[in-house]
């Protein structure tokens, strides 16, 4: 994903387009417009200029960046896998695409505009180049046993997509490990930061309060609220954004008498609060943890990875 003034994205593309596998550089995106492309024989690499790109469209381009998913329409059924680029605008919103892209901010100057491109000829020497290493490579980049630990689950998938035709060059495949640590942190503190691990703190606190055995939207919504405050952030939670997000985790919340919606803490949405929290990297850890069981099996499952 590339953000930026325009003047500066817009060559990023165009050099793209020379070096990628059967590029198609596009002035927008649209399920009929990838329909026409007929992704699902060309499999091409999509360049694509969307600043206004909104998130049912994101989520699509997201769920299309893995196999063997398809799009109904009427009577036919899509796959839009493949490769892709998009321009999301000079400040743009990375987080719409999701943690499993890597984000490119252009700069550049009115000088760099006067560059001419690449001519026909150079390009296709080049594309008859790549082809070339693509069919030399292929089996051995098919049979990679390059693998990468340490980072969070999607980073480590990218990791490996991104190394695996590096096979036989270790120096290299150690780059590309030592660029996306900075990726890899700053999505562990967005992720630890967003509306949903506040919320999730707020459902561990009152797990963890003795003899509770239920909780309203509204205390989650006070309790997430206060840790805002806390951390000197303005922004505040209303009742039904926090029901919203309870729902988006998969905690379902009921009529709890007459008193309003909320959360019953029986064991198994204390067990499923904790997973998400430990996904989310919010989960109480060292002297911060409380004598929790299910805090503990976390702690011991996290030091056995490690080991």
């Amino acid at each position: 994903m590339i953000t930026g003034p325009a003047f500066a994205a817009d060559p990023l593309l165009r050099i793209l387009q020379c070096v990628c596998r059967r590029p198609v550089l596009l002035a927008g995106i649209s399920p009929a417009s990838l329909r026409e492309i007929t992704c699902n024989q060309v499999m091409p690499t999509l360049l694509i200029r969307a600043p206004q790109l909104n998130k049912a469209m994101a989520a699509l381009l997201d769920a299309s960046n893995q196999p063997g998913y398809f799009v109904s329409s009427g009577k036919n059924l899509w796959q839009f896998y493949g490769a892709k680029c998009i321009y999301l605008g000079e400040d743009g919103n990375p987080q719409i695409v999701g943690p499993r892209s890597i984000h490119v901010h252009a700069r550049g100057n009115a000088l760099e505009l006067g560059r001419s491109f690449p001519t026909n000829e150079v390009v296709q020497d080049l594309q008859n180049q790549l082809l070339f290493y693509r069919i030399a490579q292929h089996d051995e980049v098919a049979s990679s046993t390059f693998r990468v630990t340490g980072f969070l689950p999607e980073l480590c998938a990218m990791a490996q997509v991104l190394g695996a035709p590096l096979t036989g060059d270790p120096e290299l495949q150690k780059g590309i490990i030592e660029l996306l640590k900075d990726l890899n942190e700053q999505v562990r503190t967005d992720r630890s930061c967003g509306l949903s691990a506040m919320v999730l703190r707020a459902v561990l606190w009152h797990c963890h309060q003795p003899d509770q055995q239920q909780v309203f939207v509204r205390e989650i919504a006070a309790k997430a609220n206060d840790f805002y405050r806390e951390e000197g952030d303005s922004f505040r939670v209303s009742n039904e954004i926090v029901g919203h997000t309870l729902k988006n985790l998969g905690l379902y919340t009921r009529q709890l008498g007459n008193a309003g919606r909320g959360l019953s803490l029986d064991k198994a949405t204390q067990k499923r609060a904790h997973e998400l929290a430990y996904t989310n990297e919010v989960l109480p850890n060292g002297d911060d943890a409380p004598a929790c069981g299910h805090c503990h099996s976390r702690q011991i499952q996290e030091t056995t990875e490690v080991v």
